[in-house]
């Protein structure tokens, strides 16, 4: 274990001591246990559950741990005071954020990244986008069962122009904005799958969409059982979508929108695959379906 003259161990606090040595060893620093780990629980966390969001960007940039395990940074339980903010930075190690509160969530922009999980994490800002990932580059986005508030005009989760080599898996995650996108994600790459299932909702307020995929390349889009919902727009608007396999939009899918463009709207997209919509629901009160 080492430090950097600029920020000696002596300047971290216990718990940030308790994961540079979990992150050497290539454990989990598990805060929370078999403790609750809802919304209610997390705004109770102390100082004992609080790892600053600059501890962890100088971890990724080097500082700190000298010899990081190859398993990454893996920290559940815990709250992030700050804005993490990645934005720029290049790192190999894996980024592992699981059960934690994320008051003024991450930005990621121009990132590039051993990967990033953000699975079962609460997200929110009051003006700018819980997750920024424009133009990220990381083999996988993981935000399964991730909550996430805004009210943001840029979105909820943001991911224009990200290129993910494997996955963006957003199964059973609810993103929900009331002045924008809750995903927007146009030109977005994803190499194999992108899943937005499991009971997946995004919840929008914006005249783009509740879910925006234009231009994106994707391998294979499985939205089965989500619920899209935007009262001033399209609910999923991906004009010029490659889909490289199948669409999956069955199992109760549902859609509804206030759009002339249409509840979903796919003008110009390719698929290489089926496109299946076996059970679903779509819903316009202001033009097609």
């Amino acid at each position: 274990m080492a430090t950097t003259a600029d920020q000696p161990q002596s300047s971290l606090s216990p718990v940030e001591q308790r994961l540079i040595e979990h992150i050497t060893c290539g454990d989990v620093l598990d805060l929370a246990g078999d403790q609750p780990v809802d919304e209610a629980a997390m705004r109770s966390w102390d100082d004992t559950r609080t790892i600053s969001a600059s501890v962890i960007r100088d971890i990724l940039r080097g500082r700190h741990v000298t010899d990081p395990d190859p398993h990454g940074l893996r920290l559940r339980g815990a709250r992030i005071d700050g804005r993490l903010d990645l934005e720029n930075i290049t790192s190999g190690m894996w980024l592992e954020l699981v059960d934690c509160f994320l008051e003024l969530g991450v930005n990621a922009r121009n990132a590039d990244l051993k990967g990033l999980v953000l699975s079962g994490c609460r997200l929110s800002h009051p003006t700018e986008p819980p997750l920024d990932g424009d133009r990220l580059t990381t083999s996988a986005v993981f935000l399964n069962r991730t909550v996430i508030d805004a009210h943001a005009a840029g979105g909820a989760v943001r991911l224009l122009g990200a290129h993910l080599g494997e996955q963006l898996d957003c199964s059973g995650a609810r993103l929900v904005n009331d002045s924008g996108p809750a995903l927007d994600a146009d030109s977005l790459q994803v190499g194999h799958g992108m899943f937005l299932n499991n009971g997946f909702q995004a919840i929008a307020s914006s005249d783009l969409a509740a879910v925006r995929l234009l231009s994106a390349h994707i391998a294979v889009l499985d939205c089965d059982t989500a619920r899209l919902v935007n009262d001033s727009g399209p609910a999923l608007h991906a004009d010029n979508l490659r889909v490289d396999h199948g669409m999956y939009l069955r199992g109760g899918f549902q859609a509804t929108g206030s759009s002339e463009l249409g509840a979903v709207r796919l003008i110009g997209a390719h698929l290489g695959g089926q496109l299946d919509c076996s059970g679903a629901r779509l819903v316009n009160d202001s033009g097609p379906a």
